[in-house]
């Protein structure tokens, strides 16, 4: 993803799909903006969040490296 639309993306509140299209569509055709939220899907840079019914795209938040706990040590083993 291109680091402008990251950005722009990474500022919006997550909003729903049609409401996504409708905003990009001004500047591009509406087929390309699906295409390119699929596209964006596949990759995970986009995921879906759910509140109540409704479902809203959103800027896949970037994964945390796990990093197990130590172990505690035995005492007198």
């Amino acid at each position: 993803m291109s680091p402008k639309l990251t950005q722009l993306l990474e500022a919006m509140t997550p909003q729903e799909q049609t409401e996504v299209e409708t905003f990009f569509s001004n500047f591009v055709p509406r087929s390309r903006v699906k295409e390119a939220i699929n596209a964006l899907l596949a990759a995970r840079e986009l995921s879906f969040t759910h509140v109540g019914n409704k479902s809203f795209l959103q800027v896949t938040p970037p994964k945390q490296a796990f990093v197990p706990r130590p172990r505690p040590q035995r005492v007198g083993g």
